[in-house]
C-alpha cells in the first residue's frame, strides 16, 4: 500500500499504456464510440502521470499557489491519499460508463466536455495566472500537454463525429455540461477530495515529490 501512495501516478503510466494496447488490439470489434471513449480513458491516465509523476509538482502547485495560506503545504488539502483516490474514482465513475454505454451520447459527452473545456480552463488559463501572480515561471504547468495534444483533439473529433451523423440532440448538451458540473463539484472537489483533506493527514507528499514543483516553476 505504501507503494500505491508514492507511485499511483507511475501505475497510471502503465494502465494508459495498456488501455492503449487494448484499443489497438480490439480496434475492428469496437464502434467508434467506444473507440473514443477508451482513448479518452487512456488520456486520462496519462493526464494523472503528467500531473505527479513526469513533470509534476502539481500537489505543491494546489497547497502553496492555488491554496492561500495552507498550514500543511506538503499534505493540505491535497496529499498522496486524496489524490490517488480522488482521480482514480473519478476516472472510474465518469470515463470508464461510456465505453460499455456509447450509445447514450451524454455520457460520453460529458468526460469529453470535461477534459477539452474543464481542462485546458484549469491548466491553459487558471494554473497560468496562479502562476503569474506568484512570480513564478509559467507559460506550461503539468498537465497541460495531455489535456492540449490528448484530450482535445479527441473531444473535437468525437463532436464533430456526433454532430455530423446527428447523433446529439440539445438536450444531450445540457445533461452533458451540468453532468460534468455535478460531477466535478460535487462528486470530486466536496465528496471525495473534501473529505479527505486533513491537515494531518498521515500521507503527506514527499520531498522528491515536492522538488518537482521547485524544478519547473523555478521555485526558491
Amino acid at each position: 500500500m505504501k507503494f500505491m501512495f508514492r507511485h499511483w501516478y507511475d501505475v497510471s503510466l502503465g494502465i494508459g499504456a495498456v488501455i492503449f494496447a487494448a484499443l489497438l488490439a480490439s480496434w475492428s470489434e469496437l464502434s467508434v464510440l467506444q473507440r473514443f471513449a477508451l482513448a479518452n480513458l487512456g488520456v486520462i491516465f496519462l493526464h494523472f502521470f503528467e500531473e505527479f509523476g513526469f513533470r509534476g509538482g502539481f500537489g505543491k502547485l494546489a497547497n502553496t499557489i492555488l491554496t492561500k495560506d495552507s498550514p500543511a503545504p506538503d499534505r493540505y488539502p491535497l496529499n498522496q491519499l486524496s489524490v490517488w483516490v480522488g482521480n482514480w474514482t473519478f476516472a472510474l465513475l465518469f470515463y470508464v460508463p461510456p465505453i460499455f454505454f456509447p450509445a447514450i451520447i451524454w455520457l460520453g459527452l460529458m468526460p469529453m466536455l470535461f477534459g477539452m473545456l474543464g481542462q485546458m480552463l484549469a491548466h491553459g488559463v487558471l494554473n497560468n495566472v496562479a502562476l503569474k501572480r506568484a512570480g513564478l515561471r509559467y507559460g506550461y504547468n503539468s498537465g497541460l500537454a495531455t489535456a492540449l495534444l490528448g484530450h482535445t483533439p479527441l473531444a473535437i473529433a468525437y463532436i464533430v463525429h456526433i454532430s455530423g451523423n446527428g447523433l446529439a440532440a440539445w438536450w444531450d448538451w445540457a445533461i452533458a455540461i451540468g453532468y460534468a458540473v455535478f460531477a466535478y463539484i460535487v462528486v470530486f472537489r466536496i465528496a471525495i477530495m473534501g473529505s479527505l483533506a486533513k491537515v494531518d493527514s498521515e500521507h503527506p507528499f514527499d520531498e522528491i515529490e515536492l522538488a518537482r514543483f521547485d524544478r519547473l516553476y523555478g521555485a526558491r
